[in-house]
């Protein structure tokens, strides 16, 4: 969760130093679904934000309140699953204020998450990696393995 409270306090700030709304804030009571997306976008531009702004990207760096560890200071290019798994958690702050009734703003109604992608897995065994140095490599099924082969689906080659 401090991962992205230091997201949403770089982003506030982006918004009234950059963006000039001065007063802007990421009040629960008062975000909106555009300003959600926003804050999406800010997440997938944040390095290239940072090359354009580098002076006000790293005085915020500097002084946010609950601060980064020191040399972990740099802000990185964010993967889909990462956003994905941000905005799940942004998701799940506001439906536990919107469930306690501690606000009746539902802003992210409508907006479109996503669902993080993973590969299919991929199991190789040891005799296989010894193996792999040789041109023709015999097909799995006529491998002797201490235990037993793992489902064919496991075994899938793309």
């Amino acid at each position: 969760m401090q991962v992205l409270k230091r997201d949403v306090w770089r982003y506030m700030k982006f918004q009234q130093e950059v963006c000039k709304h001065s007063d802007f804030t990421f009040n629960v009571n008062d975000v909106t679904q555009e300003d959600i997306e926003d804050f999406r976008d800010y997440l997938e531009n944040e390095k290239t934000l940072k090359a354009k702004h580098k002076r006000l990207l790293k005085q915020m760096i500097d002084e946010q309140p609950n601060g980064i560890r020191k040399g972990y200071s740099d802000i990185e290019v964010r993967g889909l699953n990462t956003i994905v798994t941000l905005m799940k958690k942004r998701c799940s702050f506001f439906s536990l204020f919107y469930e306690k009734g501690k606000t009746k703003n539902r802003p992210l109604e409508g907006v479109k998450i996503g669902s993080e992608k993973y590969g299919t897995p991929f199991i190789i065994y040891l005799r296989e990696i010894r193996m792999s140095t040789v041109k023709t490599v015999p097909v799995a099924s006529s491998f002797r393995c201490v235990r037993a082969m793992p489902p064919a689906c496991c075994r899938t080659r793309s």
